[in-house]
């Protein structure tokens, strides 16, 4: 194995940034800054960890120059606005908003309010900026160049198991249907693909789903997350598992979960990237004169003990490539 070769990292960080602030003895108040959490709390604590650690790098101690005020979504899409205003309530001065629907529902809240974004596919046709180089408006931040990642996910996920023919689609409309339009079934077809598609609603839907998968004969099944589905893992993999079918995720630690394998954006680079946008803007930079940044690379990890329980294997060359084995 190479010097590239991560192993499944299984230390955990807290599961909530929290702590009040308190400005002593005539000492500068600490700035405040919202943090929009689409999940709930403890979920996703190693990325908002790097963001708070690449705040104090950046020279932004918690607990003397800093507060984190968190609010959480708790995977309801509708209660992303209602948050958002939460925390205008709270008098933050800048809302980091990672990823999903959060940084629309931000935006909505406040078109005065700097917000940062880290993990978003498309800005500029979501209406929160007019162009990558120059945004114009409130918000910025680093985007995951999603047409992109899913070329590159289903070009993967091919060479994974060549004689994949026809290849289920498991996503929610309501969240990603612009996604698989415009990006994931334009790959699909210049591969010579079939596409099986699997509408959900939530994680409610996956044993129809599933049944209607197997009914349709695909060979693999390709999955477009959504915060819902991310929070629902262990039945979302224990399908999979049942399925005996390969299936391809764009979320690392769906794959350290037990899942087969996954080419994402490195989130934690991601979230590090959002927090130097952070320190520009309260350092006194507009958000509507920052560039939005995409990644560098991709991350490809496979699990290479869930491919021997569903009897499959990797090629040779696939694995040498690979950023992360988990065994």
């Amino acid at each position: 194995m190479t010097s590239k070769h991560r192993r499944l990292l299984s230390a955990r960080v807290g599961a909530e940034f929290t702590g009040p602030i308190v400005a002593v003895g005539g000492a500068r108040a600490a700035r405040r800054v919202g943090v929009l959490a689409s999940g709930a709390p403890g979920e996703a604590a190693l990325l908002f960890a790097a963001f708070a650690g690449e705040l104090e790098r950046l020279g932004w101690i918690r607990g003397r120059d800093l507060e984190l005020v968190f609010r959480y979504a708790r995977g309801d899409l509708a209660a992303h606005e209602r948050v958002a205003r939460e925390l205008l309530a709270e008098r933050v001065e800048l809302i980091f908003a990672p990823f999903g629907p959060a940084p629309a529902a931000a935006r909505r809240a406040t078109r005065e309010l700097p917000i940062v974004f880290a993990n978003l596919s498309d800005p500029v046709a979501e209406g929160l900026a007019a162009s990558l180089l120059r945004p114009g408006g409130n918000a910025t931040g680093a985007v995951t160049r999603y047409r992109h990642l899913h070329a590159r996910r289903i070009a993967v996920f091919r060479e994974a198991f060549p004689r994949l023919r026809r290849v289920a689609l498991l996503f929610n409309p309501a969240v990603n249907r612009e996604i698989v339009d415009r990006f994931v079934l334009p790959a699909m077809r210049a591969l010579r693909l079939a596409s099986v598609e699997t509408p959900i609603g939530g994680p409610g839907d996956l044993e129809a789903a599933f049944a209607a998968i197997a009914g349709a004969r695909a060979g693999g099944i390709f999955v477009i997350e959504d915060p819902a589905l991310v929070r629902a893992r262990a039945q979302l993999l224990e399908q999979v598992a049942r399925s005996g079918l390969p299936a391809c995720y764009s979320v690392p630690h769906l794959v350290e979960g037990g899942g087969l394998m996954s080419l994402a954006v490195d989130l934690i680079a991601q979230y590090r990237r959002a927090a130097g946008y952070v320190d520009r803007i309260l350092r006194g930079a507009r958000p509507g004169e920052l560039a939005i940044r995409g990644p560098e690379r991709f991350q490809l990890t496979l699990n290479l003990a869930a491919a021997r329980a569903a009897g499959l294997a990797f090629p040779q060359a696939l694995i040498a490539r690979a950023d992360r084995i988990i065994e």
